[in-house]
């Protein structure tokens, strides 16, 4: 689960997370990337979407901003997922290459996330 909260940028896909994962020699399967992004909704870290973006739809588990996370994250209960400090560097990371402009535009859209969410490199540091 905590490798959807450690994604770079605001949202993640199972396809980011098996590139991500490449390095830990890690598979991420739909399943597997679906379980953990339900974990996360039931939780309240975020919510998962179903967007069509090309032939087929893909499941995006859109994060919460690092303002609304920093206290589940410092909680006994959700602690033990990342630091609010990580939280914050990914979140305000370039998302992955997986994450296309048509994505991007399709979230936004449909009033799923800011267009300022995927510019947050070009923001600064966030107080």
């Amino acid at each position: 689960m905590s490798g959807i909260l450690l994604a770079p940028g605001p949202v993640a896909t199972r396809y980011a997370l098996t590139r991500m994962s490449r390095v830990f020699c890690t598979a991420v399967t739909r399943s597997k990337f679906l379980v953990a992004a339900k974990r996360l909704e039931t939780a309240n870290m975020g919510h998962l979407v179903a967007l069509t973006s090309g032939k087929r739809p893909q499941q995006v588990f859109i994060k919460k901003t690092p303002a609304e996370m920093d206290r589940f994250l410092r909680s006994d209960e959700h602690g033990g997922y990342c630091t609010p400090e990580e939280y914050l560097v990914k979140y305000k990371a370039t998302p992955s290459t997986v994450i296309t402009q048509k994505m991007k535009d399709g979230l936004v859209a449909l009033g799923l996330v800011s267009e300022s969410c995927f510019k947050q490199e070009e923001v600064g540091e966030m107080k």
